[in-house]
C-alpha cells in the first residue's frame, strides 16, 4: 500500500524544477565561453524528465523519505554529564599521567610499559612524605627513560627497589646536608636507606638492571640477605655512576656482577664497615667488566674482606683513601685478574691487626684479560704490621708493573715479578712524616726526595692533578711541577 504523498515535498520538487532551465542557460553560457586553454563541453544531451522525481511507485521503487520520517539525533552530551574524576592529589604533577592511557596517534608508547597518554619529556618525580610518591619502590616502578627520582631528606627502612630503565637519576633532593644536592661532600647524606630486614629480589637495597644510572648523594645501610652477599647497590648491566653516597655496613657495600658491557664511575664516595666477615664479600666489589673508575673516595674498617677488590678490564683507582683503621681488613686493594690499572695519588693505609700482610696485590687469581699492566704513579702506601708485610705482590707471569715516584712508609717488601719501569721510588719510615695522626702524611725533610723525583711526562705516564682531601674529596694541584714522591705535594 502506497504512502499519502507528502505535500512540503511536492512544494520542494517543484521549486528545483523552476531553476533547471536558468542553470541550463548558465552552463551553455560557461560553455560558450571557455577559459584560456579550457575545453568547450557539450550541452547535456539528456534532458531531466520533470516527472522523474513522481513516478517511483511506477517504477517499483518505495516512495522517498519525508524529512519526517528521519528519527532525530541523540542531543550532544553536556559537561553535566560526565562523571566526575577522583579530585587531583596535592602537588600533583604530569607525572600524575596514567601509564596505562592510550596514546594519541603518532606518539609511542615507552618501550617495556603499557600505552601513554602522549609523548612527554624527561619529569621529575619526586619522593617523599609528603610528595606524590611517598615510597622509591613507588618511584622505580613509575619511572621512564631519562626521569629524575629526587628523594627528600629522611630514613626509608626496608624500602628496597628495582631498577629498569634505560637513563635515569636518582638523586637527594636540594636543601639536604652537603651542597645543593644534598649530598655527602663535607659530611653525611640526609637521605638514608635501611635495608631493615629487606631486599629486592635477595640481592640488596637496590637492584640496577642496565641503563646509564646517576646515583647522587644517597646513604645505604644494612644490607644482609641468606647468601651472605646482601649489597647497598647490585649492578646486573649498564653504565652506573654513583656520586656523593655512603655504604655503611652492608654485606658488600656495591656488588658488580660479571658482564664485560658494564662500566661503573664512583665519585666523592664513602665505603665503611662493610662485609659479612666470611673473607668473600667486601667493601666494593666488583666482577669482570669492561671499566671501573674510583676517585676522591674513602674506604675504612672493612670485615674481614678487601676494602676494595676488582676484577675489570681497566682499572682507575686515583686520589682515594684506604685506610683500615682497625677494621681488621684482608687487602687494603686487590685487582684480582689482571687487566690494565692505573693507581694515582692513593693514600693506602694497612694496620697492625690486618688479616693479610699484602696491602695492593695485583693478578693474584688469574690474568683474565689479554692485556696485563699495573701501573703505580705518586702513591703513598703505609705499613703498621710489625712484621712480614709486603707493600705490593704481582708475581704472576705475563704481565708488567711500573712503578714511578711511590712513596713506601714503614717496612715491607716489593714482590714484583716483570718490573718494567721503576724510578723515584722512596723508601721512610713513618716518623718522618708531618704528622700522620692528622692526616699529614707529608715527608718533613724532602730535600733527598725531591731531588730523585721524576717528571711522569718523561715516561709517558700520567702526572698527578690532585690530591685527596678527607673525607672523601680531592683538590686540585694547579699547574706547579710535582715537589715530592708519594699522594700529598702540600
Amino acid at each position: 500500500m502506497s504512502r499519502p504523498r507528502d505535500p512540503l515535498r511536492r512544494t520542494a520538487c517543484a521549486a528545483v524544477l523552476a531553476l533547471l532551465p536558468a542553470l541550463a542557460r548558465a552552463q551553455d553560457a560557461t560553455n560558450a565561453s571557455p577559459r584560456e586553454g579550457g575545453a568547450r563541453l557539450p550541452p547535456d544531451p539528456r534532458p531531466v524528465d520533470p516527472s522523474f522525481f513522481e513516478r517511483r511507485e511506477e517504477r517499483g521503487l518505495p516512495p522517498a523519505p519525508s524529512w519526517r520520517d528521519v528519527p532525530a539525533a541523540p542531543p550532544a552530551p553536556s559537561w553535566r554529564d560526565v562523571p566526575a574524576g577522583p579530585p587531583a592529589a596535592r602537588g600533583a604533577s604530569e607525572s600524575a599521567v596514567d601509564p596505562s592511557a592510550t596514546p594519541r596517534s603518532g606518539a609511542a608508547p615507552e618501550p617495556g610499559a603499557g600505552p601513554t597518554l602522549q609523548a612527554v619529556g624527561p619529569r621529575t618525580l619526586r619522593v617523599g612524605p609528603d610528595a606524590e610518591l611517598r615510597t622509591v619502590a613507588e618511584a622505580a616502578r613509575a619511572a621512564r627513560d631519562g626521569d629524575t627520582v629526587e628523594i627528600a631528606p629522611g630514613e626509608y627502612k626496608g624500602d628496597v627497589a628495582v631498577w629498569n630503565q634505560r637513563r635515569l637519576t636518582i638523586r637527594a633532593a636540594a636543601g639536604g646536608e652537603g651542597g645543593a644536592s644534598g649530598g655527602a661532600t663535607g659530611g653525611r647524606p640526609t637521605v638514608r636507606l635501611i635495608a631493615a630486614g629487606a631486599a629486592a629480589e635477595g640481592k640488596g637495597i637496590w637492584v640496577f638492571r642496565r641503563g646509564e644510572i646517576s646515583v647522587e648523594g644517597i646513604e645505604f645501610s644494612g644490607a644482609r640477605v641468606s647468601s651472605m652477599n646482601g649489597a647497598g647497590i647490585r649492578i646486573e648491566g649498564g653504565k652506573v655512576t654513583v656520586r656523593d653516597c655512603r655504604f655503611v655496613q652492608n654485606e658488600n657495600g656495591i656488588l658488580v656482577g660479571n658482564n664485560n658491557a658494564i662500566e661503573l664511575d664512583i665519585e666523592r664516595c664513602q665505603f665503611v664497615g662493610n662485609g659479612a666477615g666470611d673473607g668473600y664479600s667486601h667493601n666494593l666489589y666488583v666482577g669482570r667488566i669492561a671499566r671501573l673508575s674510583v676517585q676522591s673516595s674513602f674506604f675504612s674498617a672493612a670485615r674481614v674482606g678487601h676494602l676494595l677488590k676488582s676484577r675489570a678490564r681497566e682499572n682507575l683507582i686515583a686520589y682515594n683513601r684506604l685506610t683500615d683503621d682497625g677494621g681488621g681488613a684482608s687487602y687494603e686493594l686487590e685487582i684480582a685478574d689482571g687487566g690494565i690499572a692505573t693507581l694515582i695519588g692513593n693514600l693506602i693505609v694497612q694496620e697492625a691487626d690486618t688479616g693479610n700482610s699484602t696491602i695492593v696485590s695485583y693478578g693474584a687469581e688469574s690474568h683474565h684479560w689479554p692485556e696485563n699492566r699495573l701501573t703505580m704513579v705518586n702513591n703513598t702506601v703505609v705499613n703498621r704490621r710489625p712484621t712480614g708485610a709486603v707493600f705490593l705482590r704481582a708475581l704472576r707471569a705475563g704481565g708488567e708493573v711500573v712503578l714511578l715516584n711511590n712513596l713506601w712508609v714503614g717496612s715491607g717488601l716489593v714482590e714484583v715479578r716483570t718490573l718494567a719501569k721503576d724510578a723515584g721510588n722512596a723508601y721512610v719510615e713513618e716518623r718522618s712524616l708531618r704528622a700522620p695522626a692528622k692526616l699529614d702524611f707529608v715527608p718533613r725533610e724532602a730535600g733527598a726526595l725531591r731531588a730523585a723525583l721524576v717528571d711522569p711526562r718523561s715516561m709517558d705516564l700520567p702526572v698527578p692533578s690532585r690530591q685527596y682531601v678527607h673525607p672523601a674529596s680531592s683538590a686540585a694541584l694547579g699547574s706547579a711541577p710535582l715537589r715530592l714522591p708519594g699522594a700529598f705535594q702540600r
